[in-house]
């Protein structure tokens, strides 16, 4: 079991739209992949946690890196894991605005980590963090 961690950025004209067709797609295929994960975008970024078997987050992982719908793909960390964050979440998302009191902490994690051309493991790892600690002030699991 392996987690994998990467960013990127949308396009600004159709964000919405190809954010919604990647959830729409990978709700229907994660399950059956064995992936699970969480989503979470603020403005055009994408910032997204995997977990699965190392070969299929691999091949997963080569389709993202030349989807046309992002661009500054990078992975950040890649890992063996002893069990999952995320559970049974084919694909959880969170939509992180400056507007949500429970987004305070996620958002200058994100923007550091989106920055910085080798962001550290500890930055890493407290961005997964705060991303659950988002996800349980929101009280649900998508």
């Amino acid at each position: 079991m392996q987690q994998i961690t990467y960013t990127s950025l949308g396009r600004p004209d159709s964000f919405v739209r190809d954010c919604s067709n990647i959830l729409a797609l990978a709700r229907r295929n994660n399950p059956e992949l064995g992936i699970t994960g969480l989503l979470v975008t603020h403005d055009t970024t994408y910032l997204q946690v995997l977990e699965g078997p190392g070969e299929t987050l691999s091949a997963l992982i080569d389709y993202l890196a030349t989807d046309k719908r992002h661009s500054g793909f990078r992975v950040l960390r890649r890992e063996v894991i002893r069990g999952r964050k995320f559970y049974d979440w084919a694909m959880a998302h969170r939509s992180v605005t400056t507007s949500d009191p429970a987004a305070l902490g996620i958002i200058p994690a994100l923007a550091a980590v989106q920055r910085a051309p080798n962001p550290t493991d500890s930055e890493i790892r407290a961005l997964i963090e705060q991303m659950l600690e988002f996800d349980k002030a929101l009280g649900s699991h998508l």
